[in-house]
């Protein structure tokens, strides 16, 4: 399904990034904004305040509380609005998705996605409701204490709290993904950049794009505009594995009391196909 604007260019339909800080995210964005046919820049923040008021003022139930079966249907009525539910969903995305048409047009290119890591809690569902189930999406894995400590390291914080975080983001965004899985696919840090041409075929493959060749120099050709994200990528020049199983370097003091109080941690562990801690 194509969506179009006011000059009648078609666009693809859109592609989010999601998954938890540290996950790579960073690096995914300037891989897909590498191609000739998709632009994703900067994180773009103004997505809180607009899919933040379409949740709270028009769907009934946070994404906890059955977001899988979430509907159109599960709009409020608005005793005071004519306009009808799916009118109102549509007007949001317009909103939403004319700042990225702009960017598509600037850049010379026909499809977006976005990055942002405000995609959790209510927000990837009331996305997927504003954009009438069409979005594909990435999901960004990491292993949980690399993803848990890089951030702690970057932003300070409980690590207990950190660790929290991480479970609540990885839980709900392996939920979505197995409820819908024609459009969601896995991306795994380690697999991205041990074997990043392999890896950025199939998410190419996935979007329904042409592969990129020498994607690693590619990615650091291309000029990614203004940042926001993981600043560290800006001094690099190559991806590279450095960053892969750094958790291991931490004196397990640092850790263990905080994962042997969270449960969940090894269990989403388990699930994402990484061995306890």
């Amino acid at each position: 399904m194509l969506s179009r604007v006011k000059d009648g260019t078609a666009h693809e339909p859109p592609a989010f990034i999601a998954g938890p800080v540290r996950s790579g995210t960073t690096l995914l964005r300037w891989i897909l904004d590498s191609h000739p046919n998709v632009v994703s820049r900067s994180e773009q923040n103004f997505l809180t305040p607009v899919v933040a008021t379409f949740n709270r003022e028009f769907l009934d139930a946070p994404v906890g509380e059955g977001f899988a079966t979430q509907k159109l249907a599960m709009l409020r009525e608005q005793q005071d609005l004519n306009t009808p539910p799916n009118e109102i969903a549509r007007r949001f995305r317009r909103l939403h998705e004319s700042f990225y048409h702009d960017l598509c047009t600037h850049c010379g290119k026909r499809r977006w996605a976005d990055n942002t890591h405000s995609l959790l809690d209510y927000l990837i569902a009331a996305l997927d409701v504003m954009y009438e189930q069409t979005p594909l999406y990435l999901i960004a894995t990491r292993h949980g204490l690399d993803a848990v400590l890089s951030a702690q390291e970057k932003f300070g914080g409980d690590i207990r709290k950190r660790l929290e975080y991480w479970c609540a983001v990885v839980d709900l965004h392996s939920a979505f993904l197995e409820a819908h899985p024609g459009r969601c696919l896995r991306v795994k840090y380690e697999e991205l950049v041990t074997d990043p041409q392999m890896t950025c075929d199939g998410i190419f493959s996935f979007l329904g794009e042409e592969p990129l060749g020498d994607i690693e120099n590619a990615v650091f050709r291309a000029d990614h505009g203004p940042y926001f994200g993981d600043h560290k990528i800006h001094r690099t020049r190559e991806v590279h594995k450095l960053s892969v199983n750094r958790w291991q370097t931490v004196p397990p003091s640092h850790y263990r009391a905080a994962v042997d109080d969270c449960p969940q941690f090894n269990a989403l562990m388990l699930r994402l196909g990484y061995p306890p801690v």
